[in-house]
């Protein structure tokens, strides 16, 4: 990037991870295609049949409330959950709806995550509060290997920079300040002006 080129600008530390792509794409996604998926088959954390559908059925049951824009899809139709369905998953229904499903000691590894996110999204963070959530995402992170042993699924860069998060709330503040979630929203908006494949600057300044 032509940002390593300024003066004492610290590329690492200048940057906050997103919310969005880091924590929602990049790590629940990542957890829920490996609890499901082939890889984990004969591991005591692993979602069979049985469990999918349990999960399933207890997914589609949800009404939620007029806060919540998306109603949960099927955990079959995963790899088209959008952001916010994976955002809902994580801080309101995954603790109860896992309950069962992953054993006992995952669903309180799982919490960590939770914790440390529900924290980091706050308007207002008490500095008790940073020091709590911070030390339960590193709990996360680092203990990952522990309950996930030779899982390299999860052994990603997307995790890794979860441990950076505590810093960059410490800097910039709660994570919901720098998501990128209006930005991918108004790329919708952006899309709706594009009527051919070529010229498509133009076409959007032209709309716009």
């Amino acid at each position: 990037s032509v940002l390593f080129l300024l003066p004492k600008f610290d590329i690492i530390q200048s940057f906050v991870p997103d919310y969005l792509h880091i924590v929602l794409e990049g790590t629940v996604k990542t957890f829920l295609k490996h609890w499901i998926g082939k890889d984990s088959k004969g591991k005591n954390w692993h979602f069979n049949k049985t469990k999918r559908k349990i999960l399933n059925d207890r997914l589609l049951s949800i009404k939620p409330s007029v806060e919540i824009t998306r109603a949960p899809q099927g955990i079959d139709k995963l790899l088209i959950w959008k952001a916010s369905e994976l955002r809902s998953f994580l801080l309101y229904y995954s603790l109860v709806y896992l309950k069962s499903l992953l054993p006992n000691r995952h669903l309180k590894h799982w919490f960590l995550f939770v914790y440390s996110m529900t924290v980091f999204l706050k308007e207002t963070i008490t500095y008790e509060e940073l020091v709590k959530a911070k030390v339960a995402v590193n709990k996360f992170v680092t203990e990952i290997s522990d309950f996930y042993p030779n899982c390299s699924m999860l052994y990603t860069f997307n995790i890794h920079v979860m441990l950076h998060i505590p810093k960059a709330v410490k800097d910039f503040g709660g994570l919901w300040a720098s998501s990128t979630f209006p930005y991918e929203h108004f790329n919708g908006v952006l899309a709706t002006f594009i009527k051919d494949t070529r010229r498509v600057p133009q076409q959007i300044c032209t709309s716009y």
